[in-house]
C-alpha cells in the first residue's frame, strides 16, 4: 500500500493536496484497499440526476456499491456523513444502475471505506461492509 501512496504522492504531501485532489487520492486508495480484498472493480463514480456512487465493485456474487468518506483529521468521523439522506442517494442511484445494466436479481449490498490522515506518511483504513440494509 504504501508504494501505491508514494506514486500517488511524488510532487505532494497529503497536506498539500486540494480538497480535490485528497478526494481523488482517498477513491483510489478504497479501490486499491478493496481490490486487495480480492474484490473487482466494475465502475468509478457512478454519476446520475438522482446521485453519484464513488465506486462499484464485484465481491463475488454481490454488486457492492462503496461510499469512500476521508478525512484530514484522525479525530474525525466522516463516516457519520452517510446520512438518512445520503443513503436514500445512494439507493436511488444503485437502483438506477442496477436497471441500466439489467441486474435485477442479483445481489448487492451498501459499503463504507472512511480513510483518515494520520499525518504525511500513514493513514488509517475503516471498511464497513454492508454498512446500511436498503430494499433493491
Amino acid at each position: 500500500m504504501w508504494k501505491f501512496i508514494g506514486k500517488l504522492l511524488r510532487r505532494k504531501t497529503l497536506s498539500q493536496l486540494s480538497h480535490e485532489e485528497f478526494g481523488r487520492w482517498a477513491e483510489q486508495a478504497a479501490e486499491k484497499f478493496l481490490k486487495k480484498k480480492k474484490m473487482k472493480l466494475i465502475c468509478r463514480n457512478y454519476r446520475r440526476s438522482v446521485g453519484e456512487i464513488d465506486l462499484i465493485m464485484q465481491d463475488r456474487d454481490f454488486v457492492v456499491f462503496v461510499e469512500v468518506k476521508a478525512s484530514r483529521s484522525e479525530e474525525s468521523n466522516p463516516e457519520t456523513h452517510v446520512d438518512r439522506n445520503k443513503q436514500k442517494r445512494l439507493v436511488k442511484t444503485a437502483k438506477s444502475f442496477l436497471s441500466e445494466y439489467k441486474l435485477y436479481d442479483v445481489p448487492a449490498r451498501f459499503d463504507i471505506v472512511t480513510i483518515k490522515m494520520i499525518d504525511d506518511n500513514d493513514i488509517k483504513i475503516e471498511y464497513e461492509e454492508n454498512a446500511f440494509e436498503a430494499k433493491l
